[in-house]
């Protein structure tokens, strides 16, 4: 990974301009040449390097994300004609509106990678801000949440970056002694989770402090820990043909951040009905979309790694997410068995 050149803001805006583009234009248009427009300078900014190893991971994710994105909405769906935003009240397609309209469109749609106020939008998350809630209520709220939060991934990086299971030259987590290793998984997830609710905390403040959104257009980054008592729930996965979730009293949450679920359903169900050619809410079909999530979610993970300075031999992603579906799967055929 020598001699890499400097990230380009340029290609990345390439990337952006090509995507929003192709949401915004009829879907007469050639759909494939924006995905090429899009995923192209994705590819070369993974050649790339900004610097800092930390960084560099977290673009390479983020490009992966980006590809996978633009494979969804470009060449795995007509989004004019599939998505429709919850506050849409013209009942004509937004194919047919004017081109202002379609890019305010377009742009709101490429920007809900969870798909929150859509047609697509998944029934798990925690509920979140009724209608008519007060912004300044809102941001009061999510300012002091955000202020323990801040408090919390502090002291979870301090441990984490002490931690010898953590550091570069430590040992690996699998040679920490048993005690150790819940409490080393404790800080960790509080450090992933902590980061990822400041972000998302401080954009929607923003957001709605600017009157691009209302408070009722954000739900929570994560779920409740207590409904993570098996691994399809705290994964966030979609019911399989030997358990369907709705036939459960409690509450269909997840626990995960499903920032990724949009994109990942949409190539399992490619794979398993298009390619495949099985039928919807068979066991196979939903194990195909189940496997397809997370070779992919690994996939991901492996190319940051990589980007960032990991061999490819080092890496134990696919075989972690691998092991969580595999998991899934037996769990499912467990409850089946026992229920």
């Amino acid at each position: 990974m020598h001699n890499r050149s400097s990230f380009s803001v340029g290609a990345l805006l390439v990337a952006i301009t090509s995507l929003t583009t192709s949401l915004i234009v009829t879907p007469s248009v050639p759909r494939w040449i924006f995905f090429i427009g899009s995923a192209v300078p994705c590819v070369y900014l993974l050649t790339t390097t900004t610097g800092s190893e930390v960084v560099d991971y977290l673009m390479a994710f983020a490009m992966v994300v980006f590809i996978l994105t633009a494979s969804d909405l470009i060449l795995l769906s007509q989004p004019q004609r599939d998505r429709q935003w919850a506050r849409q009240h013209n009942s004509e397609p937004i194919e047919k509106a004017p081109i202002g309209a379609r890019a305010k469109w377009g742009l709101r749609l490429s920007s809900s990678l969870r798909g929150v106020g859509w047609s697509n939008e998944p029934k798990v998350f925690r509920p979140r801000a009724t209608p008519g809630t007060p912004r300044t209520s809102f941001i009061v709220e999510k300012v002091v949440s955000m202020a323990m939060w801040a408090v919390a991934v502090d002291s979870a990086t301090l441990y984490v970056m002490q931690c010898p299971a953590f550091t570069k030259d430590g040992v690996s987590f699998g040679q920490r002694p048993w005690y150790w290793k819940p409490v080393d998984m404790l800080f960790w997830l509080t450090m992933v989770e902590g980061n990822a609710v400041l972000i998302h905390g401080a954009v929607s403040i923003l957001s709605v402090a600017l009157h691009l959104s209302r408070p009722e257009d954000w739900t929570h980054s994560f779920g409740y820990w207590s409904d993570a008592y098996t691994l399809r729930r705290f994964w966030g996965c979609v019911s399989s043909g030997i358990l369907d979730t709705r036939s459960l009293t409690l509450p269909n949450r997840r626990v995960w951040h499903q920032f990724l679920r949009g994109f990942l359903s949409a190539h399992g169900k490619f794979m398993a009905r298009q390619v495949l050619n099985l039928k919807a809410g068979t066991n196979a079909s939903s194990y195909v979309q189940l496997y397809v999530a997370f070779v992919l979610s690994g996939i991901m993970h492996l190319v940051a790694e990589y980007t960032a300075g990991m061999g490819w031999t080092n890496s134990t992603s696919v075989t972690f997410f691998l092991i969580q579906a595999t998991g899934i799967a037996f769990e499912d055929g467990v409850i089946a068995a026992v229920g």
